[in-house]
């Protein structure tokens, strides 16, 4: 390794200079670097920023920036054509562009200012949104990508724009309703396809796992290049926004929002990719993003990291209550999920049809316990209080709804979220709260997957008790649907079930997210017959699960259980609009039910640092 620089430019004497440091080689050394920061602040007449943004930060306190990337860094003529359209607002500061000749890239930054009121009646309101657009559009205008050549990996022209909150008073909200905005302008304006990611994406799906659905990290020339258009004509997984179809001169588009990173690169004078990318291997282990050195390095927030030092084993658990249409009820039961600083309710889930809510609760877990036992977390108490609370407030037997149930309390499912927390921590945890419940509340309790002594499958338990056989309308499960005595023995608790309380499900396994899709029709085995082509047991995607479950008047929803790490929700929907097209059905957009596992991770943390 010779020398390493920042992308980014800093401020020194109220000059902007580009921070370079070598250790052995001159600049010079690494020609193909076009170092053009200090050439654009005297051209421009960028010095003495600081004032200017003072008075921006007086007038407007949310303050944000946009990085802009394209895919073109050889024709200077165009790269600085788009320039100029960046420097027209008076209220956009375009701060800076890094251009690298061998990537063919460059990245453009934009400042300005956000406000949460628009007079058009949108979210939010920004000069920047018009500024990028009319960039956008000029590159789309000179750069075709059917002649584009370079050694970054790119989707499209546009190839990427994220949006970044700088001043305290701009949230991660504002970053990411501007971010929908321009996504719109391109994929419903533009007709370009549009992928979102972070929290500009309905689950905080990460930009890295965007990328590895679409092969972005694979270069189709020679080995270490992307030439001409990478993706295929039609989309195999769907955009969030625009076309599925990909115009092969403009490619597709990433928006997102995000905390800011900076963006670190190290020149090694190596030739085999092999060996430079097994030198990233302890980089990433170490929680540093460097994928061939494509994305740079992502920093870790302050407050994460020493939250994560103090606590580094993070788990989550998702309790299901078979009440949503009595309001009063559910927020009683959230109020008494808020109340412990330690524990942090995430979300809730709550569906009328289903007349089910799910809470997310996150906290730490550690291995020692004062009380001896294998492990303590501040969640198993404050999930005895809430299930309490609705064993109080709710009686199976007058309970109706359109998703199948055992009990009140009907299912309770353990994930590990953290990499320094186990399965085994899970299960552990798990089989503490199945005692509280079964010996404590005498509520039989069957445990599945790693909490279960052979592993046994949810699916498995559910379908010994005929939990998918509705008892009311064939659709319908009402009043207590088990005999009053098990015909299968409960794991903890007693082999009576109670009326008004029924039985329950806890487990522990690797986080999975649910996505539900509406199929507008009326005939649940037609959509029943569509859900078996979508499961692994049929012969659909190997690792989903889904149910068909009655959704309203003219309704259906398949509610699907995806591995995030196997199987995209775009996958699943591409394939249901697929199947219900030869149907003659009309699909509509699905949506997830909860947050991803990376979200769940930041905003846990985002919350107990703002409670410290």
């Amino acid at each position: 390794m010779v020398g390493a620089y920042y992308s980014e430019t800093n401020k020194t004497k109220g000059k902007k200079v580009s921070c370079k440091i070598h250790k052995k080689a001159p600049l010079h050394s690494i020609p193909h670097r076009r170092e053009r920061a200090r050439d654009w602040d005297r051209a421009e007449g960028m010095e003495g920023k600081r004032t200017d943004q003072a008075k921006l930060s007086t007038m407007h306190s949310k303050v944000i920036c946009c990085k802009l990337y394209i895919s073109e860094s050889q024709n200077a003529a165009v790269v600085d054509a788009i320039s100029r359209i960046g420097q027209k607002d008076p209220e956009v500061v375009l701060l800076n562009k890094f251009e690298d000749e061998y990537y063919n890239r460059v990245r453009y930054t934009l400042v300005s200012y956000i406000n949460s009121e628009s007079a058009t009646g949108e979210a939010v309101f920004s000069p920047i949104r018009k500024v990028l657009l009319a960039m956008i559009e000029a590159a789309f205008s000179a750069i075709n990508l059917e002649v584009h050549c370079g050694t970054h990996p790119r989707i499209g022209v546009v190839d990427d724009i994220s949006f970044h909150p700088l001043t305290q008073a701009a949230t991660m909200e504002d970053a990411a309703q501007l971010a929908k905005l321009v996504a719109s302008d391109i994929g419903n304006g533009l007709q370009v396809p549009v992928f979102l990611y972070a929290a500009a994406h309905p689950t905080g799906k990460s930009v890295s796992a965007v990328r590895r659905e679409l092969g972005y990290f694979r270069p189709n020339h020679k080995g270490v290049q992307w030439a001409g258009p990478v993706l295929p004509d039609t989309l195999s997984m769907k955009p969030d926004v625009g076309p599925v179809h990909v115009p092969h001169e403009r490619g597709a588009t990433m928006v997102g929002a995000q905390p800011l990173v900076e963006s670190y690169n190290v020149p090694i004078f190596c030739k085999d990719v092999p060996t430079v990318e097994a030198e990233c291997a302890p980089l990433e282990a170490n929680g540093v993003r460097a994928p061939g050195g494509a994305e740079g390095m992502e920093g870790k927030r302050t407050d994460q990291a020493k939250l994560s030092t103090m606590h580094p084993k993070v788990i989550c658990c998702k309790l299901y209550i078979s009440e949503s249409q009595n309001g009063a009820v559910v927020d009683s039961i959230s109020r008494i999920g808020q109340k412990d600083p330690e524990v942090v309710l995430l979300s809730k889930f709550e569906d009328e049809y289903y007349n089910r809510v799910r809470y997310t609760l996150v906290s730490y877990i550690t291995s020692e316990s004062s009380t001896g036992e294998a492990v303590f977390s501040p969640i198993r108490k404050v999930l005895l209080a809430m299930i309490e609370a609705a064993f109080s407030a709710i009686n199976l037997e007058v309970h109706s709804g359109t998703h199948p149930r055992i009990g009140v309390v009907d299912d309770m499912s353990f994930h590990p979220l953290s990499q320094a927390a186990t399965m085994e921590d899970a299960a552990q945890l798990a089989k503490l709260v199945a005692s509280d419940i079964g010996n404590g509340l005498q509520v039989p309790v069957f445990l599945y997957a790693a909490a279960h002594p052979t592993s046994k499958s949810v699916s498995a338990i559910r379908r010994e008790l005929g939990y998918y056989r509705p008892n009311h309308k064939g659709v319908q499960w009402a009043g207590q649907v088990l005999p009053d005595t098990l015909p299968v023995k409960p794991d903890v608790g007693p082999a009576q079930v109670s009326r008004e309380r029924g039985a329950t499900m806890v487990g522990a396994k690797p986080f999975v997210e649910s996505y539900n899709v509406p199929i507008f029709c009326k005939d649940l085995p037609t959509v029943r017959r569509i859900t078996q082509r979508v499961t692994g047991r049929s012969g659909g995607f190997p690792t989903v699960q889904a149910l068909a479950l009655f959704h309203g008047d003219n309704c259906m929803e398949i509610a699907c259980l995806l591995d995030p790490d196997h199987v995209g929700a775009d996958q699943v929907q591409w394939l249901v609009e697929q199947i219900a097209e030869e149907q003659g059905l009309e699909v509509d957009k699905g949506y997830f039910t909860d947050l991803s596992k990376d979200m769940m991770l930041e905003r846990y943390f985002e919350i107990v640092s703002a409670a410290d």
